[in-house]
């Protein structure tokens, strides 16, 4: 593999965790495609489970939360609370997920999520568990710089894929539990 192959792989994992989205998906697309197709060795096996954790695990805002309203240069603390409010109902409904098939990031180990690191990134919502067909593995590639190893694999956000969508408790329950307690 050559040196700038692992130079692009590692400014993919400087993109923050837990960010609403890129301006080039038909770059990166193009770009993980040419991965999967040219470095075999980087395939994850087809079949596998990889997980996706989104935002949430908030608590249901309240109106008198918002009494700040003015200075938020909202219209009205009813609009303010209405907003935050239809956000947080966003974040509990599978529906609310773009399956677009662009290639994002997943990890092949769930027990990652449980990393303190992604609770202060408000990443506590939906999981979603995608039994893939086409990945490929870059946890195998040596991170450089201030990166969290996610044991990551990228992959296309194929709803066809899709094994389960379940709230962070109960992924946490079904895929997190420890050797001891299965």
């Amino acid at each position: 593999m050559n040196n700038e192959l692992v130079q692009a792989i590692n400014k993919w994992r400087e993109v923050p965790v837990g960010c609403s989205g890129r301006e080039n998906l038909d770059e990166t697309d193009m770009f993980w495609q040419l991965v999967f197709a040219r470095e075999p060795k980087l395939r994850f096996p087809s079949g596998k489970l990889v997980f996706r954790i989104h935002r949430g695990g908030y608590e249901e805002p309240r109106l008198e939360d918002f009494s700040d309203w003015r200075e938020r240069g909202a219209p009205s603390q009813y609009d303010l609370f209405n907003n935050f409010h239809k956000e947080w109902e966003n974040t509990k409904d599978p529906s609310k997920i773009r399956f677009d098939n662009h290639w994002v990031s997943f990890t092949k180990n769930p027990k990652h999520f449980l990393d303190s690191y992604y609770e202060v990134k408000g990443l506590r919502g939906l999981a979603i568990v995608l039994s893939t067909s086409k990945a490929v593995d870059i946890s195998s590639i040596h991170v450089w710089g201030n990166v969290q190893d996610e044991q990551e694999v990228v992959a296309p956000l194929d709803k066809a894929q899709v094994v389960e969508i379940l709230p962070f408790a109960k992924f946490k329950e079904q895929y997190c539990k420890s050797k001891s307690e299965e």
